[in-house]
């Protein structure tokens, strides 16, 4: 966002227009949006494995506790 903000500012103002400036600007806005990308992909990443080992785990945990219960106790 603030290389869009910046980006106006350079093509908005009275003073004739840059284009190194304006390069470097959208480089800089081109390569934030990059990073955000790879932050965001490896954060979703990182979230679903640790999500998938909590969820064996719990579900392990439950399939032992359900397999010492007597047979007889869920038709009562």
């Amino acid at each position: 966002m603030l290389a869009v903000v910046e980006l106006g500012r350079a093509l908005l103002s009275s003073d004739p227009v840059q284009p190194d400036h304006v390069r470097g600007i959208v480089i800089v806005g081109a390569v934030g949006l990059f990073v955000r990308l790879l932050f965001t992909t490896a954060s979703s990443g990182i979230g679903h494995v640790l999500d998938n080992r909590l969820q064996l785990s719990l579900r392990r945990r439950l399939a032992a506790r359900l397999g010492r219960a007597p047979i007889g106790c869920w038709t009562r």
